[in-house]
Order: structure tokens, then C-alpha cells, then sequence
């Protein structure tokens, strides 16, 4: 698969997951943080900047290699912005650098995060609760104040470990039973498409 980090999620077939030991592992994990903010996030932001957020949750957040430039283009201050990771490892990185980072799995429901954001931002790591996706986007559901919102960048190849789960199509298709799509992007790169979605929640 290329990258050494790739062990630490499939292997032998399995999807292992193991994000914990890659952060003890990995200094900087598929170079996220010496590559910059990438396009796509970009997009998102400018997107996204057009409306005022007094707390957002940046779910998987990583190292936070997109965090200031998700705060800066939002316009948030500190308290607004939470960032999170499923590993305690990396979120103690992140918060060594000054972040507002917590420890959280979008797997599992938290419910200090019932109707506490107005955005909720995943950047390419919903395809890793792809096993797991309903009960995910349950609990993203919740974790939104009324007229919030959720966006996210997720890329798919034909060969994708998670497609036995969870596609971009199949992905969508769940949202549209709780939220309305506002914007949506998508761009190709040989054989991945990437697409940047905004989706509003249904409040009625």
C-alpha cells in the first residue's frame, strides 16, 4: 500500500485501525503536517465562510495541520474551535502546540457534545467509521444545534478497503434522510474523487 502508515489501518485484510499506535509510531502521519493545508480544505473554508459559527468541532482532527487555517478562515477564537482524535497520543502532540484538543471516537455517542456545535468538520476520515457509519452519523446528528451543519471531504478509489462499507453514494444517501445538501464539489485525480459536501441539518 506505500506508505508505512497504511500498516497501522489494513492489514492482512483486517481493518485494524490502529491510530494510537501510529501517532506513537509516526511523527508526522502521511505528512499532513510538513505537506500544508490542502486544496480541498481550502475549498471547504471558503465555502464554509460565508456564515458565523459560535462553536465548531473539528472531528479527527489529527495534529491540527488544518486548524489554523479552519479558525483563521472561520474567524473563530479559541474557545470556538474543538478539535478532536480517537488517539489520547496524538491529541497530547496537538495539545502541546497550544490546541484545543479533546480525545473522542464519532463511533461512540459523547454526551458532553449533545447540541454543542453549529459545524461539525471531518476532513477525510469518515471513511475510517465506514463499519460503523449510522450509528456515526447519529451521533454527529446530535452532537448539532438546530440549522447546523456538516461538512466534509472524503476521497474514494475503486480499490478503497472501506467501499465494502461505505461508498461516497452510499454515504450521501444516508444524509438525506436527516439533512439537505448545500454545496457540493468534486474533483478527480486519476483514479480518486474527491468531493467537498456541506450538508444542513433538518430540523423539522
Amino acid at each position: 500500500m506505500g506508505h508505512s502508515c497504511n500498516d497501522h489501518i489494513i492489514r492482512h485484510g483486517e481493518f485494524l485501525r490502529d491510530f494510537e499506535g501510529m501517532y506513537r509510531a509516526e511523527k508526522d502521519p502521511w505528512s499532513h503536517m510538513s505537506s500544508g493545508v490542502s486544496r480541498d480544505t481550502l475549498t471547504l473554508i471558503k465555502q464554509l465562510s460565508s456564515q458565523r459559527y459560535s462553536k465548531v468541532l473539528d472531528a479527527g482532527a489529527g495534529l491540527g495541520a488544518q486548524s489554523e487555517a479552519i479558525m483563521q478562515g472561520l474567524d473563530l477564537k479559541g474557545e470556538q474551535y474543538l478539535g478532536t482524535d480517537v488517539s489520547s497520543s496524538c491529541v497530547e502532540k496537538a495539545k502541546r502546540q497550544g490546541m484545543n484538543f479533546v480525545c473522542d471516537d464519532l463511533r461512540v455517542s459523547n454526551p458532553a457534545f449533545t447540541s454543542e456545535f453549529d459545524l461539525v468538520i471531518a476532513i477525510k476520515i469518515l471513511y475510517y467509521c465506514a463499519p460503523e457509519i449510522d450509528i456515526t452519523l447519529e451521533n454527529i446528528r446530535s452532537y448539532l444545534r438546530p440549522g447546523g451543519v456538516l461538512s466534509y471531504v472524503y476521497n474514494e478509489t475503486p480499490d478503497s478497503f472501506s467501499l465494502k462499507w461505505l461508498s461516497l453514494a452510499s454515504l450521501r444517501e444516508r444524509l438525506e434522510s436527516g439533512f439537505s445538501l448545500e454545496y457540493s464539489e468534486e474533483s478527480v485525480s486519476g483514479n480518486e474523487v474527491t468531493a467537498v459536501d456541506i450538508w444542513k441539518i433538518n430540523d423539522a
